[in-house]
């Protein structure tokens, strides 16, 4: 077994420092970036084990679980996690690999600050979910000591599970395009990762292939929560300018359009139509007033398959597609 003076004698460096790296307390004890990358890629080339994924191979691994992080952002993106951890639980009934799942919230943009991924010491293998652009160059510039998933993002050589974030915003416009609706707006929170960016884009692509230009003005931002879709609506509709259609990047804004929208008497979808981003929990899109239509993002189907990806890798069964695509449906409801 691979051992600490086996990773100090390939990189060059001492015990010691190894110890420090591999607890993550290399930037309190000021060892070089150069250093520490040194010693991620000897302990990569050697195979090294940290401690918990020693302890399952020395136990036999078949009837001890194993522990899988998930790295969730503190933002408006935690009332989605329960979405997230139904997904992970489902894989129960499809494997007798036995699992536990230990949540590790942090703040957007400092992933870099969670120590346990660096060290590996208290968990398996992790899923990265929500990183921001800092936060993947953060994972593209590091060497994990476990295997980790990414969810709805990319990177070359790691596993991911995604969605085309393009399309989506195209099937959102086609539907509109559809209904006849010529006059849309748009609103969204504060762009945190690429993907937001092509939901946009792809609406304004498929507005403006069928002659319908968006313009900027039309895109208005808030915040991630119905009383901020309320508020964006009302502006919208006393804006002076023509509006038939409201496009919303998630079902939390478009709860609070629809609100604004019947507490002003504007019929639904006749005068108004409605669509969204489908990242909430489905029943309520279900039963709003009226019903609202999404492009539903298949979100305990993409936590399923990044967990079955982890737990493939780590019972060593041959993993077939290491980058997976999932499909966005487009559920037309009334509004």
């Amino acid at each position: 077994m691979v051992t600490v003076k086996d990773i100090a004698k390939a990189s060059g460096v001492s015990a010691s420092t190894v110890s420090i790296i591999l607890n993550g307390k290399s930037r309190e004890r000021k060892i070089s970036e150069k250093t520490c990358q040194k010693v991620w890629q000897a302990v990569k080339e050697l195979g090294y084990q940290p401690s918990i994924a020693a302890r399952t191979l020395r136990e036999g691994g078949k009837n001890t679980p194993y522990t899988i992080a998930l790295y969730w952002a503190k933002d408006f993106r935690t009332t989605m996690l329960s979405r997230f951890l139904n997904g992970l639980e489902t894989v129960r009934q499809s494997t007798d690999i036995p699992y536990e799942i230990a949540v590790y919230p942090y703040d957007t943009d400092h992933l870099d600050r969670q120590s346990a991924l660096l060290t590996g010491r208290r968990f398996h293998a992790a899923i990265l979910a929500n990183a921001s652009q800092a936060d993947m160059d953060f994972i593209k510039n590091s060497l994990f000591p476990v295997p980790v998933v990414l969810y709805n993002r990319q990177l070359p050589d790691f596993y991911s599970v995604t969605v085309d974030n393009l399309r989506m915003g195209a099937l959102a416009a086609r539907a509109l395009i559809q209904k006849g609706k010529r006059e849309p707006w748009i609103l969204t929170s504060e762009i945190t990762f690429p993907g937001m960016e092509q939901r946009l884009d792809g609406f304004i692509r498929a507005m403006a292939d069928h002659g319908i230009p968006v313009s900027r003005d039309r895109i208005l931002r808030g915040e991630n929560t119905p009383e901020s879709g309320a508020g964006m609506t009302h502006t919208a509709l006393t804006s002076g300018q023509a509006c038939d259609s409201i496009y919303c990047l998630s079902d939390a804004i478009a709860c609070g359009c629809l609100f604004t929208l019947n507490q002003s008497h504007i019929a639904i979808p006749e005068a108004v139509s409605v669509i969204s981003i489908g990242n909430g929990e489905k029943e309520y899109a279900m039963y709003s007033t009226p019903p609202l239509s999404t492009v539903y993002l298949p979100m305990e189907d993409m936590a399923s398959r990044c967990l079955l990806l982890l737990l493939a890798h780590l019972s060593h069964q041959p993993i077939k597609h290491p980058q997976i695509l999932l499909e966005t449906p487009l559920i037309l409801r009334t509004s």
